[in-house]
């Protein structure tokens, strides 16, 4: 793919893009950062604001003036980052990384563009952005190609959590948080730009191997939300916000979603079996495969691993008992006949979108960019229910293949300087505008269609962990809740012992990897 390359600017003529093409564009963005009494964000409701009630230069000349310090002596600062065309679902986040070659005319993707101008203008760097088109599986091959062969073309990378992992256990990638790997460090993990405990806990301790945050807004993309139908809902049990009010009454748990999901079927057509003409409490895709209960089972505190002070991980000696609680509850799910099990998260997406169940499983909250979610009348999303109503609060998967940003390990002294300061001002930059544009107006107000919708997606994105078992051991921790529901019977004490041997030697070997 052709790389995308940024002319820089004069600083007058950036700012006049800033405050009128990207800013007013945008109508209701949160700009300013306002909040209310309460602390909460303020929704500006009002028209198109004109630039002169924006009035966004002052205010960037205090939120950058650090980076002004900063010079790159014209050089150019290459990305690799992934473009998402191999992936069937069309999520990347490349748009919202490398945006376009040229102002087009829609907000977001216009934003993208003149911040990457106004990168290149304060830093005296030029940026390129080159898109690879990889699958999961195919990011540690790519990152070890780089490595071996000794290409350093690249000052950063933007690709699949779980390849970067596998790299990482390698020594394919850079500590980020070490200072002497740099000649000058522009990196502030503690600056409220980045998910920084997210990043520690990939990193099974005090190092940074993975960059995460709202520059690399994939993180937010790829958590996953359980969709719903809430016109079906309300057809069947009278109130159609009755799930939302379970979530915010903290009542939300596997038990309900099961009593839901098992007193929705409806034999529509009459067959007396279940079939694609009746109705369901839930599509999910697990005719081939046992996946689509990944987002329940990491949702539930469930899991063989916890996370000590020092931010190493250990073996839980507690699991069995939260495993099998919850396997024993995804196993009635599966056998409920208020379940219509697909081949593929697609049909199971088709079925959802054209009424057949109250809740779509497996899908991300940025799918709610998708025309079948747009389409679709009464749609709502909702937190993964919790274990029970002891947990402390709602969980939020984010899936394996979200994009992050990480520095090969032999990209040290200046190019790792000149990647920490890129990096560290569009985290800066996105914080401040990409993340309350897209989350507050792209997803709350242009794609939710109620108020209480975008109040649960406040709960799912402040309910994101660090998928720390998911990306490195789901095979142990999942492994034995999956053969469960499989078996129609819970194997999770029986099994256990040997997979704790097993587990508790990867995650040594884990832990040694990444901090040697």
């Amino acid at each position: 793919m052709k790389p995308i390359q940024y002319k820089r600017i004069a600083g007058v003529l950036l700012a006049l893009l800033l405050s009128v093409s990207c800013l007013a564009s945008c109508g209701n963005r949160l700009i300013a950062e306002e909040s209310s009494a309460d602390g909460a964000p303020v929704q500006d409701q009002s028209q198109t604001p004109t630039p002169e009630e924006v009035q966004p230069e002052a205010e960037t000349e205090d939120a950058f003036a650090a980076f002004r310090q900063i010079d790159l002596g014209g050089q150019t600062v290459r990305a690799s980052v992934s473009n998402g065309l191999a992936d069937a679902a069309g999520l990347s986040s490349y748009v919202y990384t490398a945006g376009p070659e040229e102002l087009v005319g829609e907000a977001c993707q216009d934003y993208v563009y003149e911040r990457n101008l106004f990168a290149e203008d304060l830093l005296d760097c030029s940026l390129e952005y080159e898109g690879v088109n990889l699958i999961y599986n195919q990011v540690e091959a790519y990152v070890m190609k780089l490595v071996n062969s000794g290409d350093t073309s690249y000052n950063y990378l933007i690709n699949d959590l779980l390849g970067f992992g596998a790299a990482a256990q390698k020594g394919f990638l850079l500590d980020m948080s070490d200072r002497s790997n740099f000649d000058e460090y522009y990196f502030d993990f503690d600056s409220g730009d980045y998910y920084t405990e997210f990043m520690h806990a990939l990193s099974a301790g005090p190092r940074v191997y993975f960059a995460s945050g709202d520059y690399f807004i994939d993180t937010l993309r790829a958590s996953h939300g359980l969709y719903m139908n809430k016109n079906l809902y309300g057809r069947m049990y009278e109130n159609p916000d009755g799930v939302y009010d379970l979530v915010l009454e903290g009542k939300w748990t596997l038990d309900k979603f099961y009593e839901i999901v098992d007193g929705a079927y409806i034999d529509a057509n009459g067959s007396g079996a279940g079939d694609a003409g009746d109705t369901f409490g839930c599509a999910i895709a697990t005719k081939s495969d046992l996946n689509s209960f990944w987002p329940f089972y990491y949702s539930t505190d469930a899991g063989i691993t916890e996370i000590g002070e020092d931010g190493i991980p250990t073996l839980r000696p507690d699991a069995v008992e939260r495993m099998s609680f919850v396997a024993e509850r995804l196993m009635k799910v599966q056998q409920s006949p208020g379940i219509w099990k697909t081949g593929s998260a697609a049909e199971s997406l088709s079925f959802f979108a054209d009424g057949g169940a109250i809740f779509g499983v497996f899908f991300k909250l940025g799918e709610m960019e998708r025309e079948e979610f747009r389409n679709m009348d009464g749609v709502g999303v909702v937190p993964y229910p919790m274990a029970d109503e002891n947990q402390d609060g709602y969980r939020t998967l984010v899936h394996d293949t979200a994009e992050l940003g990480a520095i090969l390990s032999t990209v040290t002294g200046a190019p790792a300087s000149a990647a920490s300061a890129v990096i560290q001002l569009m985290s800066a930059h996105a914080h401040r505008y990409l993340r309350p544009f897209y989350y507050e107006t792209a997803l709350k107000q242009k794609y939710s269609q109620d108020q209480l919708t975008a109040q649960m997606l406040d709960i799912i994105v402040d309910g994101i962990r660090a998928p720390f078992e998911f990306i490195y051991l789901n095979t142990y921790s999942y492994g034995p809740v999956q053969t469960s529901i499989q078996k129609n019977t819970d194997v999770v004490a029986s099994s256990i012992a040997s997979v704790n041997k097993m587990a508790g030697k990867i995650l040594e070997k884990l832990v040694s990897a990444l901090n040697p």
